[in-house]
């Protein structure tokens, strides 16, 4: 007992110096000692007593700073041994309780009698089965029947199973495509979308109210509410991905199309690759160097599986290539994100007069356009069909779909959830195709999550009709571009600032930095919003007209004569969703339409900047609508580096090709 009260009291001392010195926020000091004192955590408390021991102050201020929040892809950060800000057993369990309990309220006040229902899937990464049968187990004890996953699947199977099965819930454990060190809790509502507002406030509400958890008295393999998804499942899925189909090709042409198929370590091979080879695509190759299931990526660039880096397609364009050399070419590399929900492709150009013919990579907008065009042009929709899209995909995706008199919902948040829930609210009658510029594409109603196995098939087939006439991807882009308008877009993960931890720390503090850093920047601009000048003057400068603060809901307009202060502030009126974000409008020199887009990552501790220029047909008549593209991306590189430089201080650390998505 003396020892108790002694080792209590050094813990006290301690929190309450590095409180003192500011290493320690109020709340992570509650957390700490709550966590402490508490038998409920016993098994958490060796690690963080060690780390106390040692003073690892970042440490333990970015595992109990705060508690992990539901963003843009659920509840997603680094894996730690402990806290509140952290993936781990207790933050986990606690999301499935959470989930468990509001679901029974919500049943309860329906007056359904029946346990909720809820499936569980998981992704690759390391730790994620042993999460998912964590998830199971903390579910089944709080009265719920589960359908668990035996083996590792794709995300959008997921929401599949979820409608097709009728169940009330669904969770995922899966960081999508994030750094090997981190993991995460995705929930999903009976409609098999993502959860939103105000179920994800509500859920946090109950894991907040949690004392203690229950007792895990349902085991799985030994549970009767606890049952296995077999080859049943599976197979429905890849039906009702079957029925998406858009062309009736001939075997022939299926066949002749040539796919190098990447998985990424990941679970895709299940679905993308399965649903391929099940549609008669017999000329596509799995890669073999990145198929195996292994949550370290190990032979993927840099261990980071985003298939938005241009970097991850290094190791398949180079075998690629030498299999052109040997005669065996390929027409096209496909790479799905580590749970298969997102679709990169390249395509190989050939109208190169290179022996060896490069490739070039689509970014996500540029394979929306194209597939949002495909399915418009070769099947037959209502009058009352639609095209969705959040508000940072590009605007030639709408152009494409008013051309051929279709609506378009284009101003959702960011978040494949916000295209789910239209879908719902609008009909999924006319619901024609649903895109992101992250590289996620939905049609049908068999799922409410964006789909890499939807976005595969649909793109075999298109790149297959048009082999047949002699003709790739990018002759179809180049024709899109010719009727539509040139539009370039461009995409900077900013993950390191010249103040805070390198990249490759993977750790809690490290993140943590780096969120701090982004919030910092992000009140600085708003304090002083770059909006001065009416006239460019010098190439490669914009004039920047408007900034547009859809968090505080103001918008500073530049004036003819004078540089634009805060005070000129007025309210927004665009019907913008609040979002943590800001929009600036402005023309270069040569007259070109230019916006651009800064909000911090709701999955990852990074900026995204995204950058959109519009160029009218007289700039680039003549040209090759791909190569003036090309130029006007590495433009966009300059802008965005002077941007950054002169009103994003303190100063980013210079951007690398590697990071940037629609270069090309």
């Amino acid at each position: 007992m003396v020892l108790a009260v002694e080792r209590s009291a050094r813990i006290r001392e301690l929190c309450q110096s590095a409180l003192d010195s500011g290493a320690l926020s109020e709340s992570a000091r509650l957390r700490i000692e709550k966590w402490l004192a508490d038998d409920q955590y016993a098994e958490y408390q060796p690690a963080i007593e060690e780390d106390l021991a040692r003073q690892h102050w970042p440490q333990l201020e970015a595992a109990f700073g705060t508690i992990l929040p539901f963003g843009t892809g659920g509840r997603r950060g680094v894996m730690s041994p402990y806290g509140t800000a952290t993936i781990n057993g207790r933050t986990i369990a606690e999301s499935a309780y959470g989930l468990a309990s509001y679901l029974r309220e919500v049943l309860s006040q329906r007056g359904e009698a029946q346990p909720p229902v809820v499936v569980i899937a998981c992704d690759s990464r390391h730790r994620s089965l042993e999460f998912a049968r964590l998830s199971a187990e903390v579910c089944a004890s709080a009265g719920c029947r589960v359908k668990l996953f035996k083996e590792p699947r794709a995300t959008p199977e997921l929401s599949f199973a979820v409608r097709y099965l009728q169940a009330d819930a669904g969770i995922v454990i899966s960081a999508s495509h994030n750094p090997p060190a981190d993991n995460g809790f995705k929930a999903y509502w009976s409609n098999g979308g993502q959860i939103v507002p105000p179920h994800d406030r509500q859920i946090l509400e109950r894991i907040a109210k949690i004392q203690s958890l229950p007792p895990r008295t349902e085991q799985v393999g030994a549970s009767a509410l606890i049952d296995f998804l077999g080859s049943d499942l599976d197979d429905a899925y890849l039906e009702a991905l079957a029925q998406q189909s858009i062309l009736r090709l001939s075997d022939e042409d299926r066949a002749a199309i040539r796919i190098l198929y990447t998985p990424l370590h990941g679970v895709g091979n299940s679905s993308a690759g399965e649903v391929l080879r099940r549609e008669g695509f017999s000329g596509t190759k799995l890669f073999e160097l990145q198929s195996a299931l292994d949550g370290g990526f190990p032979f993927v660039k840099d261990h980071l599986p985003n298939p938005e880096r241009d970097a991850v397609f290094q190791d398949a364009i180079e075998f690629a290539n030498q299999s052109q050399a040997q005669g065996q070419g390929f027409d096209l590399i496909m790479a799905t994100d580590p749970d298969a929900d997102r679709l990169r492709v390249a395509v190989r150009d050939l109208s190169s007069s290179q022996k060896v013919k490069p490739w070039v990579l689509l970014s996500g907008n540029q394979l929306g356009a194209l597939l949002v065009d495909f399915a418009l042009s070769y099947r037959d929709w209502p009058q009352d069909a639609y095209v969705v899209q959040t508000m940072v995909t590009s605007p030639l995706i709408s152009r494409i779909a008013k051309s051929k008199g279709v609506r378009v919902i284009d101003k959702l948040p960011v978040g494949f959830k916000y295209i789910g829930e239209t879908i719902d609210a609008e009909g999924p009658a006319g619901f024609v195709f649903g895109a992101e510029e992250s590289l996620g594409y939905l049609a049908g109603n068999y799922a409410r999550d964006k789909d890499a196995a939807l976005a595969t098939l649909w793109t075999a087939e298109l790149a297959a009709m048009l082999k047949a006439r002699g003709e790739t991807l990018l002759d179809r882009l180049r024709q899109i571009y010719k009727s539509h308008g040139l539009d370039v877009e461009s995409l900077w993960p900013i993950r390191q600032f010249a103040d805070s931890a390198q990249p490759q720390e993977a750790t809690p503090s490290a993140a943590h930095q780096v969120v701090e850093q982004i919030r910092l920047r992000m009140q600085q601009l708003r304090l002083n919003p770059p909006v001065s000048r009416a006239v460019c003057h010098l190439d490669d400068d914009v004039s920047w007209q408007q900034m547009d603060d859809l968090l505080e809901r103001k918008t500073w307009e530049a004036q003819a004569t004078s540089v634009t202060s805060t005070g000129d502030a007025r309210p927004l009126v665009e019907p913008y969703p609040v979002a943590d974000m800001c929009w600036l409008f402005g023309h270069t020199i040569e007259g070109a339409e230019v916006a651009l887009a800064l909000r911090p990552s709701g999955t990852e501790p990074l900026l995204k900047v995204y950058l959109f220029s519009r160029l009218a047909p007289e700039l680039w008549e003549g040209e090759d609508p791909l190569e003036r593209r090309e130029v006007e991306a590495r433009r966009h590189a300059r802008l965005v580096e002077k941007f950054l430089a002169e009103h994003f201080q303190p100063p980013a650390v210079p951007m690398t090709r590697g990071d940037v998505q629609g270069s090309r």
